[in-house]
C-alpha cells in the first residue's frame, strides 16, 4: 500500500508539544526522527549540553515510566478481589503465596531482575514488600484506588522512592552543568525504571499462571478480563483514545508503548509508519512479554510459563502465550498496529475499535467475541485500530 506523508502531527522536525488531551508534552516530528527512542533523546541532549532540552524529554520518560509502575501494581492487587468473586470463590491467599514464591526463585535466577544480589537489592525487597502475599487482601485494590483519586500515598509511590531519589540526582548533577553525573544518573534512573516495570510484570504474569494451573487457563482469562477491565487506567485510557484523532492517537500509542521498553537494547523504540487508510506501530520485543520470553529462552527456572490450555486468552494457542502478555507468544515477536479511524456521521473520528489481543477463534461464539472487544460493539464499523504481529 502506498505511504502518504503525515499532516501535524509527524511532519517536519522533530519537537516537544502540549497535547491537551494528555496534559504533558508528547513528541512530534517526523517519523524517522521518533523512531529515535525516549531515552538516546535524553543522552543526546546531555552530551549536547542542552539542559533544556533534556529537561523536556526526561519529564516523557519520568511520567511514562512512573505511568506504568503504578498501573502494574494496581493490576496486581485486583487479582484479590475478581478471585473473591469467582463461583465459587478462589482462595487468592493461596494464589498470590504461590505466584510470589516461584517470582522469588525467578528473580533470583534471573541477572535481569536482580540474580543473586536479590536478597540484598533495594527494588526487589520493595516489590517484596509492598505486594507480598500476607500485605493484599480484597479490599486493598479499592484503598489504593481511593488514594489515587484523592491525592493521598499508594504503595506505587512507597515503590518510587527510590527512583526519585536517582532523579533528584540527575536534576542536581543537571543544573551544576556536571553532563557525566546527570548521564551516569540518568542510566541508574532508566534501569532502575526498567527493573521495576519487569519485577511487577513477572509477578503480574505469574499470578495468571498460578490461577491457570489451579482452575484451568479459561478461568484464568476471566479472572485477568475482570482484574484488568477493573483498573483505573484501563477507563481513563479508552475514554481518552476516544476523544483524539487519529495522528493524536498514533503518537499516544506510541508513547504509550515506549513505556514498555521494547526493542533490542530495551530502551523503547517504536516505528511509525503513515500509509494511505492508516497508521502503522511497528514495534519488535514489548518489554512485557518479550522480556520473560528470553528469560525463558535463557533457561531461568521458574519464569512465567506459557499456558498450557488454549483459551481466549492464549488466542487459542495452547502452550505458546504466558499469561496476562497478549506479546507473549513464543512463534510472534514483532507488533504491528494500525490506527487510522475513519470520519463519522457528524465529521468527527468514529470511536475507534479496539481488540485485546486477537479475537476469539472461529469457533468462539459471537458473544464470547465482543465480551473481548474493549466497549461496546456498536460504533466500530466506523473506524479500524487493531492489533497484528509478524511471525518471526
Amino acid at each position: 500500500m502506498s505511504e502518504a506523508p503525515a499532516a501535524g502531527f509527524f511532519r517536519g522536525s522533530e519537537r516537544l508539544e502540549p497535547i491537551p488531551a494528555l496534559g504533558r508534552l508528547i513528541r512530534k516530528g517526523s517519523p524517522a526522527e521518533l523512531a529515535v527512542s525516549d531515552a538516546d533523546r535524553v543522552r543526546a541532549a546531555l552530551r549536547a549540553r542542552d539542559a533544556q532540552l533534556a529537561t523536556g524529554y526526561l519529564s516523557i520518560v519520568r511520567s511514562s515510566a512512573e505511568m506504568m509502575v503504578t498501573s502494574y501494581v494496581e493490576f496486581v492487587l485486583a487479582f484479590a478481589p475478581a478471585l473473591a468473586a469467582h463461583d465459587p470463590p478462589i482462595d487468592h491467599a493461596d494464589i498470590y503465596r504461590r505466584a510470589h514464591d516461584t517470582w522469588r526463585r525467578a528473580v533470583e535466577a534471573s541477572p535481569e531482575l536482580g540474580g543473586s544480589g536479590a536478597a540484598t537489592n533495594a527494588d526487589v525487597r520493595q516489590v517484596a514488600a509492598a505486594l507480598g502475599p500476607d500485605t493484599v487482601l480484597p479490599s486493598t485494590v479499592g484503598e489504593m484506588r481511593q488514594a489515587l483519586m484523592s491525592g493521598g500515598r499508594t504503595r506505587a509511590a512507597d515503590l518510587l522512592v527510590g527512583p526519585a531519589a536517582d532523579f533528584e540526582r540527575l536534576s542536581a548533577a543537571l543544573a551544576a552543568g556536571d553532563v557525566a553525573g546527570a548521564a551516569a544518573a540518568f542510566e541508574d534512573y532508566y534501569g532502575r525504571m526498567r527493573r521495576l516495570h519487569d519485577l511487577l510484570v513477572e509477578l503480574d504474569s505469574l499470578l495468571i499462571s498460578v490461577i491457570a494451573e489451579t482452575c484451568g487457563s479459561s478461568v484464568a482469562g476471566e479472572i485477568l478480563y475482570q482484574s484488568f477491565t477493573g483498573c483505573l487506567f484501563y477507563g481513563g485510557l479508552w475514554q481518552l483514545a476516544g476523544a483524539m484523532s487519529a495522528e493524536e492517537l498514533a503518537a499516544f500509542l506510541a508513547d504509550h508503548m515506549r513505556g514498555h521498553f521494547s526493542g533490542p537494547a530495551r530502551d523503547g523504540t517504536i516505528d511509525i509508519v503513515e500509509e494511505e487508510d492508516r497508521i502503522r506501530l511497528v514495534f519488535g520485543r514489548c518489554g512485557s512479554g518479550a522480556a520473560m520470553r528470553r528469560r525463558a529462552r535463557a533457561g531461568v527456572p521458574d519464569a512465567a510459563a506459557p499456558l498450557a490450555q488454549a483459551a481466549n486468552v492464549t488466542w487459542q494457542r495452547a502452550g505458546e502465550v504466558p499469561g496476562r502478555s497478549p506479546g507473549g507468544s513464543t512463534r510472534l515477536d514483532s507488533w504491528t498496529r494500525h490506527t487510522r479511524p475513519r470520519s463519522g456521521p457528524s465529521g468527527r473520528s468514529a470511536q475507534p475499535r479496539r481488540c485485546w489481543g486477537r479475537q476469539p477463534s472461529r469457533r468462539a461464539s459471537r458473544a464470547s467475541a465482543r465480551r473481548w472487544c474493549c466497549g461496546p460493539a456498536a460504533d466500530r464499523r466506523g473506524s479500524r485500530v487493531s492489533w497484528y504481529r509478524r511471525r518471526c
